[in-house]
């Protein structure tokens, strides 16, 4: 009978984004900001039926992962290949994600991975494992339109 939060709440959530279109040049800048989601803690392994013990966790999704930001840039340049009204065109561009390679935690969450290298089910305690986001990215893309 508490209220918890669900594994989706995101408080507070922020995107920057600019954009300069300079003669067949295009730049652009983006940030993103948001708080993390809830995690639940968990201390202890259910039982070998699945029951969970009752001091196995203090309170559901009591906790959050760390706020997650990242800035991202890209340049692109477009032209045309031929002078020619119904002729296509083609754009190069590069793009950094994640610019100051920043290790965001998207998710958190506990497994039951044997804590030693001996192989005694006794020892089994969970273990908390961190999802994150992919470091500084580049891509490299050519696009024609024909």
């Amino acid at each position: 009978n508490k209220t918890f939060n669900a594994n989706n709440d995101i408080r507070h959530s922020l995107t920057w984004s600019h954009f300069l279109q300079w003669k067949k040049l295009q730049l652009s800048l983006g940030w993103k900001h948001r708080t993390g989601p809830p995690f639940t803690i968990v201390k202890k392994l259910p039982d070998r039926r699945g029951n969970l013990p009752p001091d196995a966790i203090d309170s559901f999704n009591g906790e959050r992962t760390p706020d997650y930001h990242r800035l991202d840039f890209s340049i692109a340049y477009g032209a045309k290949l031929s002078k020619r009204e119904d002729y296509k065109n083609f754009k190069i561009g590069l793009s950094i994600q994640n610019l100051y390679n920043r290790k965001n935690i998207l998710n958190t969450r506990f497994s039951n991975f044997i804590a030693s290298t001996d192989i005694d089910l006794t020892s089994n305690f969970p273990v908390r494992l961190d999802s994150e986001s992919l470091g500084i990215t580049p891509n490299v893309y050519i696009r024609l339109n024909l």
